[in-house]
């Protein structure tokens, strides 16, 4: 009987949340902070020269402009993007 109980009180019941709890929990989430990368893949050079790298010094990527950039968030890879500028600034424009 306490075994039936205890299932009970854990069992998951799927349902389809109302819009003012997907707002509830959007404004609850809406600080949290994740980790954003985008990566360009193609250079590749030895590790005495990554180890040499100073300010200024310029690394070339063999990655044409038309191809998209993955972005990855929290360590996963969720959406592709191509790279753009924004005045005077180069950003990410998620496709």
């Amino acid at each position: 009987m306490m075994r039936q109980k205890f299932e009970q009180q854990w069992s998951v019941r799927k349902a389809e949340s109302s819009e003012a709890e997907q707002q509830r929990m959007l404004r609850f989430l809406g600080d949290a902070v994740v980790e954003f990368d985008s990566r360009l893949e193609g250079a590749r050079f030895s590790v005495e020269d990554f180890l040499n790298l100073e300010e200024g010094d310029l690394v070339i990527f063999d990655h044409p402009l038309h191809r998209s950039v993955d972005a990855i968030v929290n360590g996963k890879m969720k959406f592709k993007g191509q790279l753009v500028r924004v005045g005077h600034n180069k950003a990410l424009r998620i496709e």
